[in-house]
């Protein structure tokens, strides 16, 4: 996957940087590589079944640990706006 993020970049002439660490959590080590200078994180969620919304504890952990933009990418479309839509629904109806 990084690889193909890698290409990807190259093509559009964007720098990226990308780093594999097996030896801290997760949210430590991006929070190590923004330290470096990371200009933007970009992470990949998938929200948390419950009322509140909710991305896991890395996506947590990391909004509070960096102070650089943090892009959250979501596979599926955020059923919290799903619910709002329905309560619409009902009461226009």
């Amino acid at each position: 996957m990084l690889k193909d993020i890698a290409d990807l970049a190259v093509r559009y002439g964007v720098q990226v940087d990308t780093a594999i660490r097996t030896r801290a959590t997760p949210d430590k080590a991006i929070a190590r590589e923004v330290a470096k200078g990371a200009a933007m994180v970009v992470m990949g969620v998938t929200q948390r079944p419950g009322e509140e919304l909710f991305f896991g504890d890395t996506a947590t952990a990391v909004l509070d640990a960096v102070t650089c933009p943090v892009v959250l990418l979501a596979s599926e479309r955020i059923r919290s706006a799903e619910a709002r839509a329905e309560v619409v629904t009902e009461i226009g109806a």
